[in-house]
């Protein structure tokens, strides 16, 4: 599995990227500006794609 920092992660572009990634089997760092914002999208893509793929920071 590779890995990617994807910036931006948690709205827009950056989690449209973080999804595509996601499905091509990649484990994605997610970089975000507000980590309480976040969560509840990564609670879905950990639900939808594994917990060892997805990293929230």
């Amino acid at each position: 599995m590779k890995n990617i920092i994807i910036t931006g992660a948690g709205t827009g572009m950056g989690l449209s990227m973080t999804k595509k990634f996601l499905e091509n089997d990649w484990h994605v760092i997610m970089g975000v500006h507000n980590l309480n914002k976040a969560k509840n999208v990564y609670q879905e893509l950990v639900q939808k794609y594994s917990l060892e793929k997805v990293t929230l920071k």
